[in-house]
C-alpha cells in the first residue's frame, strides 16, 4: 500500500519521532561530513517536513527535495534558511 505523503504531512513528524531525534540525526550527519571532508553543502533527499534540515542549517547550506508539496510547505516553515525543491528521489 502506497502512502499518500500529501495526506500524511500533518502527522509525519509524530510518526517519525520527536525533534530530539532530528537533532541527533543532524549531529551524526555533521560528524560524518566532517570526517569525510564532505564540504558545506548537503542535499536532503526525501526531506519530509524539513526538521532535519532545520538542525543541519547550523553547519551547512541545505537543499531539500521531496515529492510532496505539503511536506515542502511544512519544510519551508520549519527551516526557512534552506532551499526546497519538489522532486522524486528516484529521478532527481
Amino acid at each position: 500500500m502506497a502512502v499518500d505523503f500529501d495526506k500524511a504531512a500533518y502527522y509525519y513528524d509524530a510518526m517519525y519521532g520527536n525533534e530530539e531525534e532530528y537533532r541527533t540525526e543532524a549531529e551524526h550527519i555533521r560528524k560524518l561530513a566532517q570526517k569525510y571532508g564532505a564540504g558545506k553543502r548537503l542535499i536532503d533527499i526525501a526531506c519530509g517536513t524539513g526538521l532535519a534540515a532545520k538542525y543541519l542549517l547550523r553547519d551547512f547550506c541545505v537543499t531539500g527535495v521531496d515529492l510532496s508539496e505539503r511536506m515542502l510547505d511544512k519544510a519551508r516553515k520549519n527551516a526557512p534558511g534552506a532551499r526546497f525543491l519538489r522532486g522524486d528521489m528516484f529521478s532527481f
